[in-house]
């Protein structure tokens, strides 16, 4: 993997969760792997410079999946320190900052840079859309944390609170994710 990225969401006890950076292009892009003149290829998610992931549609996702957790808690189902202890290994970089590092890092030149929102991003506000997303995106993670026996619980306390709630992302002001395809050529 030519790139390390990690945010680690932290819940807190307002039921909201919150993000701390913590990442970095690991062993600076790791420009040994290429021969001089060589490129690589990078599509990532990323937020709009000045955007908090909390103020987009996936921000937004990850708030309700965390205040299940901490519902799932409370009755009993979850230990509150597996919640709490409980760690998403993604991050969403501001594009502006994703471009920066690349120029300081020195080892590559950008030589194509695409911005561009994911084309289902408008269509798909269901629950029918979303929790088998999050499911197959996260599934493991909840077992390797809160062991087999609870991730069905976990899952559908997700879609029945989305269910209720799925007016949120079409009601509140939220600003997308920007999907950045980068092409970098090592120096």
């Amino acid at each position: 993997m030519a790139l390390k990225a990690m945010l680690r969401i932290l819940p807190s006890r307002r039921g909201s969760w919150m993000p701390q950076r913590k990442w970095s292009l690991q062993a600076t892009l790791m420009p040994q792997e290429l021969v001089p003149g060589g490129l690589m290829l990078i599509l990532i998610a990323t937020l709009p410079d000045g955007i908090p992931l909390s103020k987009t549609i996936v921000g937004k996702h990850y708030d309700f999946l965390g205040s299940c957790l901490y519902e799932l808690a409370k009755m009993g189902l979850l230990s509150e320190e597996k919640v709490d202890s409980f760690n998403f290994p993604v991050f969403f970089p501001f594009v502006g900052e994703f471009e920066k590092l690349i120029r300081r890092n020195g080892n590559f030149s950008i030589e194509r840079m695409d911005m561009f929102t994911h084309p289902l991003i408008h269509k798909a506000q269901s629950a029918e859309y979303w929790v088998p997303l999050f499911r197959a995106s996260f599934e493991g993670l909840f077992l390797k944390h809160f062991g087999e026996q609870v991730v069905d619980q976990i899952f559908n306390h997700y879609s029945k609170k989305l269910e209720q709630n799925i007016s949120f992302a079409l009601n509140e002001i939220t600003h997308e994710e920007i999907e950045l395809f980068i092409v970098l050529k090592r120096n």
